[in-house]
């Protein structure tokens, strides 16, 4: 699953743009090539708008584009998290192993070894820290799952946490039980009528 660097978040108990969209979430690939593409319109983009009709997520990239358009009574549930690249933490503190361990057998250069080595469990130790990926996700009724992944940005800066995801979550909950509401509750001449 690709991880996307956020462009714009917005949220708001009020709609955010002139298309009623509550939620309005648009990320990028990262790094400073797609950086310049997306000034260009051409990098690989993911959309996801919550109204009060639907979810729309859209991706784009140099080979298409492709959408899904969820009625938002279909939402069976909303999650969100973030994910720590432990992998990754273990490939770069292997990595310096392997480049320490030949230099710790010979006795003029064990000093330099456990260096290298402990250099290596700090620099993974520290990434592993820093290196969150934030995950927002939905289930519709029918089983499938629409899920976004975000890194920070460190050129564009945009500082988004779990908070603000939960807060997109508690809003889309709100938008359905405001639509279910309003299904249920019969109008005004409707009501005198059947009185």
């Amino acid at each position: 699953m690709r991880v996307y660097v956020i462009k714009s978040w917005r949220c708001g108990q009020r709609p955010v743009d002139d298309e009623g969209h509550y939620v309005h979430i648009v990320g990028r690939r990262s790094g400073l090539l797609s950086r310049w593409l997306f000034r260009h319109r051409l990098a690989p983009t993911v959309r996801l708008a919550i109204g009060i009709e639907r979810l729309e997520l859209s991706r784009s990239s140099l080979w298409g584009q492709w959408g899904t358009l969820v009625p938002l009574e279909n939402i069976a549930s909303s999650y969100y998290g973030h994910e720590r690249p432990w992998g990754m933490v273990l490939a770069i503190a292997l990595l310096f192993g392997l480049v320490a361990a030949p230099l710790m057998v010979e006795p003029s250069n064990q000093l330099l070894g456990v260096g290298v080595a402990l250099l290596g469990l700090l620099f993974a130790a520290g990434y592993g820290l820093m290196a969150r990926t934030l995950v927002l996700g939905f289930v519709t009724t029918s089983g499938q799952v629409c899920r976004l992944r975000f890194r920070k940005s460190v050129v564009d800066g945009a500082e988004i946490d779990e908070n603000q995801a939960r807060l997109v979550c508690k809003l889309v909950q709100r938008v359905l039980e405001a639509r279910q509401r309003r299904m249920v509750t019969p109008l005004p001449t409707e009501a005198r009528r059947f009185a």
